[in-house]
Parts: structure tokens; C-alpha cells; sequence
């Protein structure tokens, strides 16, 4: 309520501003007045986003060494961990490298993590292996928890399983190209909750890794199709801006559709005449080389924004009348109304920021 009321508040003010001063001609002023009133259409979308997310306390940060934070600064180069405890007589190294991510995949009959790794120098396979066995053994001890629920279940638990999947940078974590993965469970943990085993080829103690054997071909396969930060962009741009204007196109013909001024199959016809159009715009944007990642959150969210303007045509193209409802397709429709509007304002506040 506090920031509903500060928008709401900041918009009415602002709004008497101008009409007092009689300058509704001023292209900043009313621009801004657009923002605001956007940020107060869309306050309970944001709260609500925010309030979905387990952000870390600062335990979690200190237990990681704070790169989560460096990362989401998008650091060049991230502080080394160097390692200072020695626990479960595992031997001492200066092991160089980055806890990217950390998940948590419980369930209430067994406590469960998923982390990816990525390693900040080259490493042998057994240098690796053993690296794996000492990350596996951190990686049990922590206390990070996705809800309340999970947390009172497990919590001074150490987990039943870890899985690791090992990248040499963010390039393959982006391509999921692992140079290996490996999977820990606990010899306690109860047969019904022991999780497939891997297809391993080798192992450290009781640790199963699956070594990839065509790492280095997939990496180099994929490196030709990362394209420069120039060139993706100068693509998703075209493609996504085009696609917007058939939505907004689509939005306004199921308008007339919905007051009534068209029918159902007049809406039909005009959305299949266009469908071809949208189709190959749809299917050009899987041509698109793979993008950098300081782009890569804005590109992410503009293919989703080209599938669901893709999607928002092909539930209403004649072919498919006759495969739902007419209230269906309304409700489906409406929906991704609702997801396109979101997502064009996030694309342009991404888009202004990158330079």
C-alpha cells in the first residue's frame, strides 16, 4: 500500500502540474507523466514479482563470498575463493573458482541441491575430480532454503543429494555445454527418494561424474554461432519491433472483435491473412546468431515476447477454429495480451540501458 500510494500520489501531482501550467505541449513533461502512470498500472505486478523471489540474507552472501553480488554486477573478473577450512579430510588446494548458481530442488522426504560451477583457470581431470569431491562436501552443509516450508523440514540438515555441473566460463553455462556433471546421495537416504543415477564413467569415492567426451567439439561448434553484440542486437531489434506492431495490430482487431464490431470469423480471416508474415518474422528469430551475455537477459525477453505474439496469431488462424472454443481462444488470447504488455515495457526499459 505504502508504494501503490506514493505512484498513485506522484502521478496526481504531477498530472495538476501540467494542467495548471498549461503546457501540455511539452513532450518531457507528458512523457514522464506516461512513465508514471505506467508504474502505477503496474505496481501489483511488480510487488508481486519481487515477493516471489528468495533473495539472500546476508549469511548466504558471506557464505558464498559475495559472488552473487559480483555477478550481478557483471564483474570481468570475480575474486578467486580461496579455500581456508579443511573439513572431512579433504587435502588443501587454492581451488579458483566461481559458485555461479545455487538451487535448491528439495522436497519435503529429501533435502536436495543443484549448483553450477565454473572454473576461473584450467584444471586436469584429476584436479577436477578432486575439486568435485570438495565443492560436493561444501555444497551439503549449506543452509539455503526456496520457502518457509522447506526450510522447517530441513532445516540443520545436511542435504540427501548434489548434483554438479561443471563449466570452464558463462558461455557454457549459457550453451549447457558441461565439461562434466556428478552426482553425490547420501547412503541414508531411502531407495523411493534416491534420484536416477547418472550415466557416469567414472567417479570420485562415492561421487558418479559423467565426463563429456565431446566438450571440446560442441564448444567450438557453438562459438561460431555467438554472434557480436552489434549484430544480435541489430536482428533481435528488427525482428521484435516488428512483431510488436503486430501485436498491438492483433490487440486492437480482437478489440473490435470483443465491442462486437466484427465477428468471430471476420477476426479469423483477418488474423490468418497476416499469420504468413508473423510465421516467418517467428521462425527468422531461431536464425539469430547466440547472443553475448552482458545482452543476453534483454534478448531472452524479447524471444519470448516473439513467441507470444507468434502464439496470440496462430490460436486464432482458420486452420485451427475447429480445434477449441470460441471461449478458449478469447481467454487464451486476453492472456497473452496481459504477458505482451508486461513484457514490452520490461524490453524497452532494457533497451535504454544498453549502450
Amino acid at each position: 500500500m505504502k508504494y501503490a500510494k506514493f505512484w498513485n500520489s506522484k502521478f496526481k501531482k504531477l498530472d495538476e502540474e501540467i494542467r495548471k501550467l498549461n503546457i501540455e505541449d511539452n513532450v518531457s513533461l507528458i512523457e514522464e507523466l506516461r512513465k508514471v502512470k505506467i508504474i502505477c498500472s503496474a505496481i501489483d505486478d511488480i510487488l508481486s514479482v519481487l515477493n516471489r523471489h528468495n533473495y539472500y540474507k546476508l549469511e548466504e552472501h558471506i557464505k558464498n563470498d559475495f559472488n552473487d553480488i559480483f555477478k550481478a554486477m557483471n564483474f570481468n573478473e570475480i575474486p578467486s575463493l580461496k579455500i581456508k577450512d579443511i573439513k572431512n579430510n579433504i587435502s588443501l588446494e587454492n581451488y579458483d573458482y566461481i559458485l555461479h548458481e545455487l538451487n535448491d530442488v528439495s522436497h519435503s522426504n529429501a533435502k536436495r541441491y543443484t549448483a553450477v560451477i565454473t572454473l576461473n583457470k584450467y584444471y586436469e581431470k584429476d584436479s577436477i575430480k578432486s575439486l568435485i569431491k570438495f565443492v560436493t562436501q561444501e555444497i551439503r552443509r549449506r543452509k539455503y532454503y526456496r520457502n518457509k516450508k522447506l526450510e522447517n523440514i530441513h532445516i540443520d540438515r545436511d542435504a540427501d543429494v548434489v548434483w554438479l555441473y561443471i563449466a570452464n566460463d558463462t558461455f557454457d553455462v549459457k550453451v549447457t555445454n558441461w565439461i562434466c556433471k556428478s552426482m553425490w546421495v547420501s547412503a541414508d537416504l531411502l531407495k523411493e527418494y534416491r534420484p536416477l543415477p547418472l550415466k557416469s564413467n567414472d567417479n570420485v569415492d562415492d561421487i558418479e561424474i559423467e565426463w563429456n567426451d565431446s566438450y571440446g567439439s560442441y564448444r567450438e561448434l557453438y562459438k561460431k554461432f555467438e554472434g557480436s553484440k552489434e549484430s544480435v542486437l541489430l536482428s533481435v531489434d528488427s525482428i521484435t519491433s516488428k512483431l510488436i506492431e503486430h501485436g498491438n495490430l492483433a490487440i486492437e482487431i480482437f478489440g473490435n472483435y470483443k465491442n462486437k464490431s466484427i465477428t468471430e470469423d471476420e477476426l479469423i480471416k483477418i488474423i490468418t491473412e497476416k499469420y504468413e508474415e508473423v510465421d516467418n518474422l517467428y521462425n527468422s528469430a531461431s536464425e539469430i546468431e547466440l547472443s553475448p551475455n552482458d545482452i543476453k537477459s534483454y534478448v531472452d525477453d524479447c524471444y519470448n515476447l516473439i513467441s507470444i505474439v507468434h502464439e496470440m496469431y496462430r490460436n486464432y488462424i482458420s486452420v485451427n477454429k475447429g480445434l477449441s472454443t470460441a471461449q478458449n481462444r478469447a481467454w487464451l488470447f486476453e492472456k497473452a495480451i496481459k504477458d505482451f504488455t508486461k513484457l514490452k515495457f520490461v524490453i524497452e526499459h532494457e533497451r535504454e540501458k544498453i549502450r
